[in-house]
């Protein structure tokens, strides 16, 4: 069977998995989220980002004076 797979549709190509390990959990904390069981269209769910912190060799851009 597989290689009438192969006449009828040609070559199976694999697909390249690359894998690397990571460890400790990802930074931050995860979305809140806030459930109203009564009301659900009152239910929230929010996300906070950390803000990029600008590079220490440049300094900050001050506007004029």
């Amino acid at each position: 069977m597989l290689g009438l797979h192969e006449v009828i549709y040609g070559p199976r190509q694999d697909e390249i998995v690359i894998v690397v390990d990571a460890g400790g959990d990802p930074p931050g904390d995860g979305p809140e989220v806030h459930l109203d069981p009564d009301h659900p269209e009152r239910s929230e769910v929010i996300v906070r980002r950390d803000e990029p912190t600008a590079p220490s060799d440049q300094p900050e851009s001050t506007a004029p004076t």
